[in-house]
């Protein structure tokens, strides 16, 4: 083999490995269609909690909505993709705290951060089906007024009837699959929230045994 075919085999070579490792990283992380199913069960048991107006973490946004006179909202915009351990570290220090003091039991973070190690994950994948959640991205409906004559961000332009949006990481699991952690990114807020929630599995269906939030000043 000539020296400029083997260069290009190598190419070749390093290149499907990068592919296979890819691909690799997908199943690993979704667990095929039974791992997708789940993650998908999860953040659909969140998503919907997070949409009632029952939720103690709602308090302050019904407040706002009796001052304002506007209705609760009908849609909810989450990230398109996952979000990347590296953007913020202090969400991992949060779930830390109640991992730390028990009242969430240890290995849901180890987990939480093998599965998100590799970065964004498409969410589509998943399949999510409460017609609430409208799929979109974030990084670009909340850069800015939509026009020189408006103030409101793109966001607002394209869904003015929202609940906020929210930024996922994917779900981390108990070793025995019975209970899950998911942390999420919630706004708008000047400050920054994380969300926090714990569940448990009981044949096939996911609920809410603790939810909590912190706002980062």
């Amino acid at each position: 083999m000539s020296r400029s075919s083997r260069r290009r085999f190598l190419i070749q070579s390093a290149g499907a490995a990068g592919l296979l490792g890819v691909a690799s990283w997908t199943l690993a992380v979704a667990g095929g269609p039974e791992g997708r199913d789940r993650d998908r069960k999860v953040l659909e048991a969140v998503i919907a909690d997070e949409m009632d107006p029952k939720n103690p973490l709602n308090e302050n946004y019904l407040v706002y909505l009796k001052r304002t006179g506007r209705k609760f909202g009908k849609v909810v915009v989450v990230d398109a993709r996952t979000r990347s351990l590296k953007e913020r570290a202090d969400d991992q220090l949060y779930l830390k705290s109640f991992e730390d003091g028990g009242e969430i039991p240890k290995g849901h973070l180890a987990d939480l951060k093998l599965r998100n190690k590799e970065g964004p994950f498409p969410l589509k994948d998943l399949g999510i089906a409460d017609e609430r959640v409208q799929l979109d991205d974030l990084d670009t409906l909340l850069t800015g007024p939509s026009s020189l004559s408006s103030k409101k961000s793109p966001l607002e332009e394209k869904y003015p009837n929202n609940r906020g949006y929210l930024r996922f990481y994917l779900p981390g699991y108990s070793a025995d699959g019975k209970t899950s952690v998911v942390l999420m990114d919630h706004g708008p807020s000047p400050h920054g929230i994380v969300d926090l929630y714990y569940l448990g599995e009981s044949k096939g269906v996911w609920k809410v045994k603790g939810r909590w939030r912190q706002i980062y000043e």
